[in-house]
Order: structure tokens, then sequence, then C-alpha cells
């Protein structure tokens, strides 16, 4: 793609920081962190892929450790963001999610795009529906709306009992899709990238998928939705999509779109920079 703006740009872009799950991630991301804010510029934009914390007050504290970034930053949630334990809503967890990073001078991508000059990003969380699922499996359905594993016969996912909203999976990805489009919309005659949580594409799944053990075929339905791909390649403005949750460092392209899903775990994170053409990746070990 072309530079952002006039001059050298950085976009910073990470995700999954899972920030209060363990004391290595934690380390992990504080170096990141401290890296970022070292380097950037006025000019650059940090950009995270969801799955920031643990619950409200690791969210909070981890959005904090970005305090001095000297240019602008924006998020999306994850689905371990939303979680609740209790009798709430998954859907108030994301307003207050969204609450928590405004505080925090993050934009919210999924309440509109973020413009800067003739450049623009939006964001979506994104979710399931699915179509990832591998049909040579032969598994029902229902398998997948319980989130139980078909061989073990085992709770396998946790959103089945921490997501609490009265949506189904698909009317959750259609949900969050149709908002996309309308956000996509928006912003033609601009160049465009989008930041999602979940991924956009099952091109990002790991291959051959017979060398995939089958509880992870399974489970591999959970990590995204073909409608986002679908979405994205209907605007030619848009050139770059980065996304998280997998945890694995995967690049795709599609109709001259380049997809990228941003590496790291739990323990250990990666950081992606992008600077016009470049896209540079960047181990950060606890």
């Amino acid at each position: 793609i072309t530079r952002y703006r006039k001059g050298d740009k950085m976009l910073f872009i990470t995700g999954d920081l899972h920030f209060g799950h363990n004391v290595y991630g934690d380390q992990a991301v504080r170096k990141l962190a401290e890296y970022t804010c070292g380097k950037s510029t006025v000019a650059d934009v940090l950009c995270l892929c969801g799955d920031i914390g643990s619950g409200e007050e690791s969210l909070n504290e981890a959005l904090e450790l970005f305090r001095d970034f000297r240019g602008t930053k924006c998020a999306v949630l994850g689905n371990h963001d939303i979680w609740v334990f209790d009798e709430s809503d998954s859907l108030a967890q994301f307003d207050r999610g969204h609450k928590i990073m405004k505080d925090q001078n993050f934009h919210p991508l999924d309440e509109s795009p973020l413009y800067l000059d003739d450049f623009a990003i939006v964001g979506s969380m994104g979710w399931y529906d699915y179509s990832f699922k591998d049909e040579n499996l032969g598994i029902n359905r229902s398998f997948y709306a319980d989130k139980i594993d078909p061989y073990t016969k085992q709770l396998i996912w946790n959103d089945a009992l921490y997501v609490k909203w009265n949506y189904s999976d698909t009317e959750a990805a259609e949900y969050f899709a149709d908002k996309l489009d309308k956000h996509l919309a928006e912003t033609r005659g601009r160049q465009v990238i989008a930041i999602m949580h979940h991924l956009p594409t099952k091109k990002l799944l790991f291959h051959p998928r017979w060398l995939v053990p089958k509880s992870y075929r399974f489970t591999n339905a959970f990590l995204g939705s073909e409608i986002y791909a679908g979405i994205f390649t209907n605007h030619e403005h848009l050139t770059n999509v980065f996304c998280g949750h997998a945890h694995m460092s995967r690049s795709a392209s599609i109709k001259g779109q380049t997809f990228t899903c941003v590496g790291g775990n739990y323990s250990d994170k990666e950081l992606i920079e992008m600077n016009g053409k470049h896209i540079r990746r960047i181990a950060i070990k606890s």
C-alpha cells in the first residue's frame, strides 16, 4: 500500500495481550508497551486486535501501559473481553469495555471508523458462524452450538459459559458484519485498513487441514467467519486486514487484499510494524 499520510508513518499492530492471565505474558506485554511507546511519534498509530485483558480491571491496566504512546490509539475487543461471570449481559460488558477504551484515549473501532486525514481504519470484534467447520468430519451442528467436543463429549470452548447475550453465534456474526459493512461504506474515497479480533477467512487457518488433529479442526470453527472476507472484498478501497484470536502468525491474499493474523500466545507476544508496503513481525518474549 502507499504511505498512510505524507512522510514516514508507522502502524503498530498487536493483539491477544491477555493481560492478567499469567506472569510471563504480562512481562511480555510490558516489554511490548515499553518498545512501542519509546519508538512512537505523534503521527503513528497503535492498533489492538482484541483479547486485551482478563476482565475490566486488567483491560484498564493493559491499556494504561500504552499511556505514553505519542500517536493515535485504537482497538477492538475480543471474546475474552466480553466474558461475564455473573448474571450480567455480554453486550453490556461490550459497552463497558468501550468506555474503558475511551477513558484511556483509545478509539473503539466497533463504534465508528477512525479518520486520519485521507486514511481511515475500520474495525470489528467479529464472531463465528461455523463457516470454518471441516465438512469432512461430519459433525452434527448441535456440537458446534453447544461447544461440546464430539470426541470426548466435554465442553471445549468457554464462550459457552461466559458469553451471555440473546444471539446465536450466526446472529452475532451477522450483527457485527452489518456494522462493519456500513463503516466500510462510510470510508469510500479513502485508503482503508481493517482491524478484527476473529479471523475473516479460513485461508488463515493452518493448511493442509489433514495435518491438523481432529479436535483442533473442530475448534477451528470458533475462530471466525467467511462472511467478513466477503464484505471486505466488496470494498476495493480496503487494502489490508489484521486480526488476532488464532495465536498464529499467518497471512493470505484474496482479490489483491492482504489478510494478516498477528501471532503470539498466552506467554509470548507478537508486534507488527507496518510502514508503506513493508510488514515486519517482531517477537516479544517474556
